[in-house]
């Protein structure tokens, strides 16, 4: 009689093992854990009208009553801040922002760019890479919303 209730205990503890086991290979397969990235903002606004008169290389974002315009995005503070000098010195204010998604197909992107724009010391350069990084935004993130 012990022999029987001592399997049958490792037959319950095996089997909850193998099941919870499962569970969690199917939830971490699942699920994306948001990662945190940082917006370059230029601005925030309270109506639409005021964002009409600025640069195109911009997107906007509107959050509750107000419209929030990025000049771009990474996932490096380093790199943020590196970007923001810039742009102050051309007379553009920056504002890093902290941001989480969990798309990881625009993370992993962002992380290539992050590469270039850390290489780079040119202006003009850094401007492009950031509009290929909002349009990428747009393409990946902003679609799925």
């Amino acid at each position: 009689m012990k022999h029987r209730f001592l399997l049958s205990v490792i037959a319950v503890i095996l089997l909850t093992f193998i099941l919870a086991n499962i569970v969690y290979d199917r939830y971490q397969n699942t699920y994306v854990e948001d990662s945190n990235f940082y917006y370059l903002q230029q601005g925030v606004y309270t109506d639409q009208k005021s964002i009409d008169n600025i640069a195109a290389s911009y997107i906007t974002i509107q959050e509750e009553d107000k419209y929030y315009t990025y000049l771009g995005m990474t996932t490096d503070r380093e790199i943020a801040e590196k970007i923001k000098k810039m742009y102050e010195k051309e007379g553009i204010p920056v504002y890093i922002k902290g941001g989480k998604t969990s798309n990881q197909e625009f993370l992993t992107e962002l992380e290539q760019y992050d590469v270039l724009l850390k290489a780079t010391e040119d202006y003009q350069e850094t401007k492009t890479i950031l509009e290929t990084i909002l349009s990428t935004y747009e393409e990946t993130v902003q679609e799925d919303t």
